[in-house]
């Protein structure tokens, strides 16, 4: 492990949200710095989150990348290189710094984006929208540079009822109806809570009438809530306990519908005292969660039992040599992160079995998205050390599977 990524790990999550930018240059255009959040617009753009750590910069900012250009020099053999020119001028949103956690809605074509600033206690809403020119972005006005946007207003900024936001799930009401009639719920949890708080943000964006408000807030005994996921099949949403100071291996989950938290003790079958990431499986019941000491990926069997409460049988166990953090479930596929060592573990989660653990793909990996493109399935990682996105090719009937085939960024040497 190198001493230089755990410890920058550490501080930017312990101690982020108290520093302050003293740099008045405004960040660099077609350039990653200290990526975290990541997602996946439909239409084919990579939204990636930038924390701006070192405060090098006025603020941090989230940019997005043109996958489909990407795509088109890959399939033509031109992958080499930095591609900073897929990394577009606009939209360019201005975020407070340290701000990392990022969620996304969307119907293919409109999307809103929640990010939370952990500098502010905050949560920034974007509405992006495909139009003929590209991705177009709104929440705000352009600042002094007249480069980036800066979230402005009840209708994009929401003040967060506790201090340092640590992970943000963004579920949507209705999720079959029409755009301008969908609503949503943004769950935030944060650092030293073992809260889940929720929002309610109205139908009718960007130009909603009604502001988004606090609905209700889910109480655990968690010392910090370290990930949440919506089963799509049941509604239910899981989340994880990080650092429990008892032997306790708690896994909670909640229904909306009656904010009741329950939970399940992991600790009697497999021992551990933090679970960590988790992710639901294509089938919208399987749930993947990583736990540590010792260090497994558990499957979770989440239907309904005959009294009508998820089952939560463990279905399957893989072994990681790590130290799980973040999963992501991509088809039949899961990613484990482990940023303390720049790796990430593949499982394969029809057969319950360790795929490959590899160090290669990139340094700091922190965040996972994926994209169906024309003819291509891929991975992105975030890559926090390296400032870069890493591109892996998922595509079970592809000569370059599990293979890297891009990155899309200047990588920064480590010091």
């Amino acid at each position: 492990m190198k001493l230089a990524a755990r410890t920058l790990l550490l501080l930017a999550f312990a101690f982020g949200a108290c520093a302050e930018s003293v740099s008045l240059d405004p960040p660099p255009r077609g350039e990653f710095f200290f990526p975290l959040g990541l997602a996946v617009h439909p239409a084919g753009y990579a939204l990636v989150a930038n924390s701006n750590f070192d405060v090098r910069y006025r603020h941090g900012s989230m940019q997005a990348v043109d996958l489909r250009a990407l795509e088109q020099r890959v399939l033509a053999g031109q992958a080499a290189g930095e591609h900073l020119d897929l990394i577009l001028a606009r939209p360019a949103v201005a975020l407070p710094n340290f701000s990392g956690p990022l969620a996304i809605d969307s119907d293919g074509e409109h999307a809103l984006i929640a990010l939370a600033s952990r500098q502010t206690s905050q949560a920034l809403l974007v509405d992006l929208d495909v139009t003929a020119d590209g991705l177009k972005a709104s929440c705000g006005v352009p600042i002094e540079d007249g480069d980036f946007l800066e979230c402005r207003g009840a209708q994009n900024v929401i003040d967060l009822e506790e201090d340092d936001p640590f992970v943000l799930l963004l579920t949507s009401e209705q999720p079959s109806s029409a755009w301008e009639e969908r609503s949503w719920t943004l769950w935030a949890s944060f650092l030293g809570s073992g809260n889940l708080v929720g929002y309610k943000i109205p139908p009718g964006r960007p130009s909603a009438v009604e502001l988004p408000v606090k609905q209700q807030t889910i109480s655990s005994d968690a010392d910090v809530v370290a990930d949440a996921a919506r089963s799509p099949a049941s509604g239910y949403i899981y989340f994880t306990s990080r650092y429990n100071s008892t032997a306790s291996n708690p896994l909670y989950f909640f229904h909306p519908g009656d904010g009741k938290t329950r939970s399940v003790d992991l600790y009697g079958q497999l021992l551990g005292n933090q679970t960590r990431g988790l992710a639901f499986l294509s089938d919208g019941y399987t749930l993947a969660v990583a736990v540590r000491d010792p260090d497994v990926l558990v499957f979770i069997d989440t239907r309904p039992s005959p009294s009508g409460q998820p089952s939560n049988t463990i279905v399957g166990l893989v072994d990681l040599d790590n130290r799980p953090a973040r999963v992501f479930s991509a088809g039949d596929l899961v990613f484990v992160s482990d940023a303390e060592d720049d790796s990430i573990s593949i499982v394969d989660a029809r057969l319950r079995r360790l795929l490959q653990r590899r160090e290669d793909i990139c340094l700091g990996p922190f965040d996972f998205a994926s994209w169906q493109g024309g003819q291509v399935e891929w991975l992105l990682v975030s890559c926090f050390e390296q400032n870069v996105i890493a591109v892996l090719d998922i595509d079970r009937n592809s000569p370059t599977f599990l293979q890297t085939v891009a990155r899309v960024g200047r990588a920064r040497q480590r010091e």
